[in-house]
């Protein structure tokens, strides 16, 4: 019954000595058997405080701000005046190396440059030569030999690129021809002809060689290269 009333009693004083505004903070009391509520009350003049816990008489309370010391959208600033700037300190070891970055996108394509002076003349140099060109009408032995002496022979070592042409018209009759000796400065060549006849036995045509093909007309060109 003491005990209830006693409760009553300090619940009564703490409403008592609460004001409009104060802070109300439970604390554990000394013999920690009950909490007991601390209000802690703004200080005047709307001056803005700091909530703390006095070690000596572990009580709490509101502190006002000092000179230099400002408290606004919820920071606590401090101005005043920059001290000295103190040593430097000494380096610390380099760092290790970082990898190698990304490469870069291509930049755009610069502007062409000017074009440069046009160089002096070369020395014209020696004049070609024609290749030489050979050509004669003919008329072969009876055996069909023929040794022509080229008018303007060819280097010593270098053929000529030679061609023949036989000029015979006659029905029936197949002329052949081969060189048989080629020089720088020669050319010769053998014609064989051969007559088609009709083998009754087989009925096919069948060229006959003769062995003589007469005087035969041709026409060569011999080129040197």
């Amino acid at each position: 019954m003491k005990k209830a009333i006693f409760a009553l009693l300090a619940l009564a004083s703490c409403i008592a000595a609460a004001d409009p505004t104060d802070v109300t903070v439970r604390q554990r009391n000394i013999t920690d058997t009950a909490y007991i509520d601390r209000f802690i009350a703004f200080p005047p003049g709307g001056v803005s405080c700091l909530f703390s816990l006095d070690g000596a008489s572990v009580q709490p309370g509101c502190y006002t701000l000092g000179t230099g010391l400002s408290l606004g959208s919820g920071v606590l600033s401090a101005s005043g005046a920059v001290g000295p700037q103190g040593p430097q300190g000494v380096a610390g070891p380099q760092g290790a190396q970082g990898i190698q970055g990304a490469t870069g996108t291509t930049g755009a394509q610069g502007p062409i440059g000017l074009t440069g002076a046009t160089g002096p003349t070369g020395a014209t140099g020696p004049a070609g030569t024609s290749p030489a060109i050979n050509r004669v009408r003919a008329t072969t032995a009876t055996d069909g030999a023929y040794t022509w002496s080229l008018p303007s022979a060819c280097p010593t070592g270098v053929l000529p690129v030679v061609s023949l042409t036989p000029e015979n018209g006659t029905a029936g009759e197949v002329i052949n021809h081969k060189l048989t000796g080629v020089t720088n400065a020669t050319v010769s060549i053998t014609l064989s002809r051969a007559v088609l006849t009709l083998n009754g036995l087989l009925g096919l045509t069948i060229p006959i060689i003769q062995t003589s093909p007469g005087a035969q007309v041709v026409h060569l060109v011999a080129i040197c290269p």
